[in-house]
Order: C-alpha cells, then structure tokens, then sequence
C-alpha cells in the first residue's frame, strides 16, 4: 500500500474550522513532529510506501492529506474545501499530482476528498455529507464512479459537528467488518452501513479520542493511542492492532487516517 504524507513542520492551529480547533489550546509543534514520524516509521514498519510532500507556512492544515483527493486508479479526483482557509491547499496538491504523473480532475461543489469517501474491502463506496462534503459534489464524482463500472455507492448524514468528515466515524476493515460510531450518523444512514457492514460500534470515550479515524493495511490497524475498548474489540476479532500517540494533531480535529492519502486506491 503507498501513502501521500506531508511534512508537519509548519502544522499550527491559528484559526478554529471544527470544534476540535482552539486557538489558545495550541498544539506543540516540536511534540506533533515527533508524533508524525512515528507514525510514518510505524506505517513502514508494517510495510507501506510513504510518499512525503512539502507543505507551506500558510497552511497549517495541509498535513491533513486524506482531505487532498479521491484517488481511483491513476486520478486524483480533486477537493474542493468548504472553508476558505483551506482552499490555497488545492494548488500545492495538484502541482504534486502533476509531478508524481497522477491525473486529476476538478468538481465545482463541496468535496472534502478522502475524509468523507472511503472504500470498503468489496469495493462499494461510502460517501459522507453534511458538514464539509455537499451532497452535489459527492453526486458529481460519484458520476464518474458509475462510468467506470459497478461500484455501487452509499449516502451518508453526518449529524454531530464534532464528527464533521466520514473518516472520523467510520473506518471499513477487511473481511466486511466496519468501525463505527452510530450517534454520529443519521438514524436511516446507520442503518445504511449496519445493511453492508458488520458494525464494531466504538464507544463514546474511544470516539472522542479518534478511534475510527485508523489505517488500515489488510489485517493489520493503526489507531489512536487511549482507545482501550477499542483495541480489544478489535483484537477478538483476530485483527492485529497497533496504536500510536497522535494528541498534537487531535487538537486540530485529526488523527491516523486524516494524516494520511491512500494513493493505490483501485490501483
């Protein structure tokens, strides 16, 4: 599996876009960098390729890379951010694209990238709205989903703030088993992923702390340090779980996965 990563050294908090983000409880940057490159280590360690790109000074959040692009195949089906400080991130992650000999390809709406599209191990797409991705530009890429073929795609509402991207509440496993916590959903849109998936609920305290914002290489999940519950329930059923402190990045309302770009996606 191959990653898109970037360089957290210019990685602050000085404006506040989600109810994680506070500005007088700053992450350390010293702290965050440490905790970065032991997650890449990790990553690599557990046999991934990471890809490592530069950042700016006046964007502090683009080493959140999951919110970079949809990636199927050889095309990076670009973001388009909701919140106007994030928006200059599209131009950094585009000339990477280009330079890496990636395709890409634009939407006019609201589409937040990986954080609110995530494949299952079938390979049916679920698609988030209702804090960062519109309904619209989930619809339009999604077109291009259905050119290609039969990749059925699942809707769904995100109704808690503080679980504002799909990647924050849900984190598909293999062998059709999902992490999920239900009162971040919709009731009709949790009964959509418990239809498709085998549901390992995360409690409230896990959640909190980032749970199911994991990576996952096949059998293998990388998760939050200080989610207990979860590392066990997903120990018995028989995944091989590794956690990693990530708390710098928490404070900006981002953990494993959001650090994160699968590249190889469809591949």
């Amino acid at each position: 599996m191959k990653f898109l990563m970037c360089d957290p050294k210019f990685y602050d908090v000085f404006y506040s876009i989600n109810p994680w983000m506070k500005i007088e409880n700053k992450p350390s940057n010293s702290l965050a960098v440490e905790q970065w490159n032991k997650l890449v280590e990790l990553l690599r360690s557990l046999g991934a390729t990471v890809e490592v790109m530069e950042g700016k000074s006046y964007l502090p959040d683009i080493v959140f890379t999951a919110n970079a692009a949809l990636m199927i195949g050889n095309t990076a089906y670009l973001a388009n951010f909701t919140h106007p400080e994030r928006r200059p991130e599209k131009e950094l992650y585009t000339v990477w694209f280009n330079l890496n000999y990636y395709e890409t390809t634009e939407v006019v709406d609201f589409f937040e990238g990986a954080g609110d599209a995530l494949f299952d191990y079938n390979r049916h797409l679920f698609a988030g709205y209702g804090f960062r991705s519109s309904k619209g530009g989930l619809l339009y890429y999604m077109n291009f989903c259905s050119q290609m073929g039969s990749i059925p795609v699942h809707y769904v509402q995100l109704v808690d703030p503080y679980f504002y991207h799909l990647d924050t509440c849900f984190c598909p496993l293999k062998d059709g088993f999902a992490l999920a916590y239900p009162p971040a959903f919709s009731e009709e849109s949790f009964a959509t992923i418990k239809k498709y998936m085998d549901v390992i609920e995360v409690p409230e305290q896990d959640a909190k702390r980032f749970a199911c914002n994991a990576v996952c290489l096949g059998n293998k999940v990388v998760i939050p340090s200080g989610c207990p519950e979860t590392y066990e329930r997903l120990s018995q059923f028989r995944y091989e779980v590794y956690d990693t402190d990530v708390s710098e990045f928490i404070k900006a309302g981002g953990a494993c996965k959001c650090l994160t770009l699968r590249l190889d996606e469809f591949a």
